[in-house]
């Protein structure tokens, strides 16, 4: 920014500022069935793109909270700033609850901008009826 006084006096200054384009994801909670499976919810706001999609997320989940190896579940693009996700979404079914032994999992969610962009949420998820517990063991489904 440049400022002339009257006199003709010129003082430059630098002024920085932050451009902050990140997605900001988030993983809401656990809805139940009563077929005995759930599904994962959640939501990204991302920055507006004029020429498309505003980007995509990624879910995975992992079943050993100490030492984590996820496994991707899928990965869609979203037109829109504000998106709702969820598990279903990315798979097609929801999530069996027997398939993880009723124990906690890790829940990874990744959005990414179309300018490449990233941000990552995880989350660890279980509810009343499932029984926290960490270690492997446990098939994905």
């Amino acid at each position: 920014m440049s400022a002339t006084t009257a006199n003709g006096t010129v003082t430059d200054k630098d002024y920085p500022f932050t451009i902050d384009n990140s997605p900001k994801p988030a993983i809401l909670g656990i809805e139940d069935f009563p077929d005995d499976t759930i599904d994962i919810f959640g939501t990204v706001l991302f920055k507006e793109n004029i020429a498309g999609n505003e980007g995509k997320v990624a879910l995975y989940l992992a079943a050993d909270s100490q030492s984590p190896s996820y496994l991707l579940k899928g990965s869609k693009s979203y037109e829109g700033k504000s998106i709702s996700w969820k598990y279903s979404d990315f798979t097609g079914s929801r999530l069996p609850r027997s398939t993880w032994g009723n124990r906690e999992f890790l829940v990874k969610a990744v959005a990414s901008t179309y300018y490449g962009v990233t941000a990552t949420v995880i989350k660890t998820m279980f509810d009343n009826t499932m029984i926290p517990a960490t270690g492997s063991g446990c098939p994905y489904p």
